[in-house]
């Protein structure tokens, strides 16, 4: 994978797009399981793809931040948070996010 639009193509594919093949997506590529995802806690390698599951729901599932972080055990303010630092991160091409999406493409 190139970039984070790959990223985004694999995960959010229009024939698969729900909630849930978004969280399995994210679970593989990031090598993480039920429990790390759930997790209260804040490792590096658990809470950017935990942020970057919260922003794909939102966008590309029609699903609310309370919907959202009852699928990952977070409140709606924890997910809320989580999608605008992503989006903000994306749009400025933030460095640390920007590198640690590219440590994880194949």
């Amino acid at each position: 994978m190139g970039n984070i639009a790959t990223i985004h193509a694999y995960i959010c594919n229009p024939k698969t797009i729900d909630i849930n093949s978004i969280y399995e997506k994210i679970k593989r590529v990031f090598f993480l399981n039920d429990k790390q995802m759930k997790s209260s806690h804040g490792h590096q390698e658990i809470y950017i793809p935990r942020q970057l599951f919260c922003y794909f729901a939102y966008h590309n599932c029609n699903v609310s931040f309370n919907q959202i972080g009852k699928y990952i055990n977070k409140d709606h303010s924890t997910v809320s948070y989580s999608f605008s630092l992503i989006k903000n991160m994306l749009k400025i091409k933030n460095p640390l996010y920007m590198q640690y999406i590219k440590r994880y493409q194949a």
